[in-house]
């Protein structure tokens, strides 16, 4: 089994919400949306989906998760199983680039998802859910993961934050990686940012990548600092600079109990 699914399965679904994270592969995580990213509930949604299916997100199967455990991970009693369509259509029509070193692909990120009435567990509401072609091979290939703390994700109120911290926390535990850097149009696609937007890349800085920070930022084992590199009067690139401090505290764990500076991000 490779290394992303062998995490997975040791940190196979909880509803211990103090303990609960998810993995899932690099390729993923590094992976960008065609048009634009889902709403913010759709993503919370996505990454309680990718959590419950642990080491069988490889797997060419529906997964099943209750009802209620995403109600309370949300924490919006109001959602009904009428309003969260539109959340499913979001996740199953978005369109997701997967590139490796010697491949290159697009897959829905769910190529189905719906609620169903378990009669068989005293009329159960569940959600079944299956994932996309492209999604099943990046986790089945890979061995290259990234780990992410759910009850920090879902305390998130930017649509942004979470793509954001998905591909910070997918290079942050490289080893002797200090920085990365992007083209600020290409980090624009990779967190899914409408390509329709009129946003001038000094706006995209202001209004996006910085307020998502300031949330990633609540996160206590990890600390990020930023440069943008401009030319002329135009910011062309962002590059991110990684606490080699903060990293190497192996035995200093955080407030949940985790270790600081490990794959716990």
């Amino acid at each position: 089994m490779n290394k992303t699914l062998a995490t997975a399965q040791k940190t196979k679904y909880t509803r211990n919400t103090s303990k609960h994270r998810t993995v899932q592969p690099n390729e993923y995580s590094r992976s960008h949306y065609i048009e634009k990213a889902p709403s913010l509930i759709a993503l919370k949604i996505l990454q309680l989906f990718i959590s419950h299916a642990a080491n069988q997100m490889s797997d060419d199967i529906e997964h099943t998760i209750p009802w209620e455990d995403i109600t309370n991970y949300l924490k919006k009693k109001k959602l009904s199983q009428t309003s969260i369509k539109k959340y499913y259509n979001e996740l199953v029509g978005t369109l997701v680039i997967y590139e490796g070193k010697d491949s290159w692909g697009s897959s829905t990120i769910l190529s189905k998802c719906y609620t169903y009435l378990n009669s068989r567990t005293s009329n159960q509401i569940q959600i079944k859910y299956k994932f996309g072609q492209g999604f099943r091979d990046a986790a089945k290939e890979s061995n290259g993961y990234t780990m992410l703390d759910i009850p920090y994700m879902m305390n998130f109120e930017l649509k942004y934050s979470i793509p954001i911290y998905e591909l910070i926390a997918s290079y942050i535990n490289i080893p002797r990686l200090k920085h990365k850097t992007f083209e600020i149009e290409h980090f624009k696609k990779l967190i899914g940012v409408n390509p329709k937007s009129t946003w001038s890349n000094g706006n995209f800085i202001t209004r996006c990548v910085n307020p998502s920070l300031e949330e990633i930022a609540k996160i206590p084992y990890i600390e990020i600092n930023t440069h943008l590199t401009k030319k002329g009067q135009k910011y062309t690139h962002i590059t991110f600079y990684f606490d080699t401090h903060y990293k190497r505290r192996k035995n200093k764990k955080d407030h949940m109990g985790n270790p600081i500076g490990t794959v716990n991000i």
